[in-house]
């Protein structure tokens, strides 16, 4: 995960001036990210540019980023334990409820190994933790068995996204 500016132009006025800041993560090997913009500007590109307003809106951006610092930070100290008692239960109920049977095997199989899986054989009525899977690909970036709410985090990113 990465925090970056862009910022794009075009010297003969082609296209307008776009700039955009905010926290990007890395979903797979070959480049593709997703992320949130903290910041987005599109600007008409003219002699009159108002240079003080793009700074003011970097600065903006920028100064944002020290409470998604803080959030990270304690999504980091707080620890997940694994094992049945915990990870378990909360992907076969809550994230299975809300995202649904083949979303959740997918997080338990990126949770505790780092490889994104595919369920083998019939779901139905069976719990996330009961369905046999097969790898489909390693999880970049990612430290597992997750460790904490960090951890976590990315894992949920890496199903939505």
């Amino acid at each position: 995960m990465r925090f970056r500016i862009e910022v794009f132009n075009s010297v003969d006025g082609s296209c307008r001036l776009i700039a955009i800041a905010g926290w990007l993560r890395f979903v797979c090997t070959n480049g593709l990210i997703i992320g949130t913009a903290l910041m987005q500007l599109q600007e008409q590109h003219r002699q009159q540019l108002e240079a003080g307003e793009l700074g003011r809106r970097i600065g903006e951006a920028i100064e944002s980023t020290w409470s998604d610092k803080a959030k990270f930070e304690r999504w980091m100290s707080v620890g997940v334990e694994h094992s049945v008692l915990i990870i378990v239960p909360w992907i076969d109920s809550e994230v299975r409820s809300l995202w649904g049977t083949k979303a959740a095997v997918r997080v338990l199989g990126i949770a505790t190994d780092g490889w994104d899986v595919e369920p083998v054989g019939a779901m139905t009525n069976r719990k996330p933790s009961e369905i046999r899977t097969y790898r489909i690909g390693e999880v970049p970036g990612l430290d597992a068995p997750v460790s904490n709410l960090f951890g976590v985090s990315q894992v949920l990113s890496w199903i939505v996204g």
